[in-house]
């Protein structure tokens, strides 16, 4: 079963790889939950409805977005996102519900990035979700070394 041991080793791999690069990314302090922030306003709220037909008949999402400006070192920026990282959803009300917590006008906490000031976020990741992404890639690993074992035991 060399497939079972080429497949762990190449989860092995990958796993360390990414388990290495999170945790110098969490060390480094790099990342979005890291950038300073700035204050910053919401000016203009929209919800798009994307329908596309489907076997079933259409299918009709929504996506909430927001247009926000904010300033750093004297110079004003304008940011356009979806709140929630972009995600679309089936029922109105749910994409409604999203924009109702960013009116026209509200005062908002802008992450920034300081090298580039131009991207920018209104909703950080925590940084404890650098230790789900280790721990998961720490379970692959395991799973890595169980296909190895199994490949070698049903030589």
């Amino acid at each position: 079963m060399e497939f079972l041991i080429v497949f762990g080793a190449a989860i092995i791999l990958l796993s360390a790889a990414y388990i290495i690069t999170t945790m110098l990314a969490k060390r480094s302090g790099q990342g979005v939950p890291n950038w300073p922030t700035t204050d910053g306003a919401i000016i203009r709220q929209a919800l798009y409805r994307h329908s596309k037909p489907t076997e079933a008949g259409e299918t009709t999402t929504y996506t909430p977005t927001l247009d926000y400006t904010y300033t750093v070192d004297q110079t004003t920026y304008h940011g356009h996102k979806h709140p929630a990282s972009g995600i679309s959803f089936s029922d109105r009300r749910e994409a409604e519900a999203v924009l109702a917590h960013y009116p026209e006008g509200k005062a908002v906490t802008v992450h920034y990035n300081p090298n580039a000031p131009r991207q920018a976020c209104l909703e950080a990741p925590h940084p404890t979700d650098h230790n789900a992404i280790i721990l998961l890639n720490a379970v692959q690993l395991l799973v890595g070394v169980g296909a190895i074992l199994l490949g070698v035991l049903w030589r």
